[in-house]
């Protein structure tokens, strides 16, 4: 039993150890570098009408959220 237990543990830290260490890499390498700027898009709204991202900008400017996937 006791030897269970060890096992379960050390499976346990290695799937908590190994997947921190990797997503450090990841984001390193992955998208833009903190503090880009964002380039110039438009897109169509709800209406169809051309938007740019100036045509949305308010005087404090705005937040985008990008996702990358969402499982509904």
């Amino acid at each position: 039993m006791r030897t269970f237990q060890l096992r379960a543990v050390l499976l346990m830290l290695v799937i908590i150890a190994v997947p921190a260490a990797w997503a450090d890499d990841y984001t390193q390498e992955w998208g833009p570098q903190v503090g880009t700027a964002m380039p110039a898009i438009a897109a169509p709204d709800q209406d169809g009408v051309q938007r740019a991202l100036a045509d949305i900008q308010g005087e404090n400017g705005v937040l985008i959220l990008f996702n990358r996937s969402a499982d509904w």
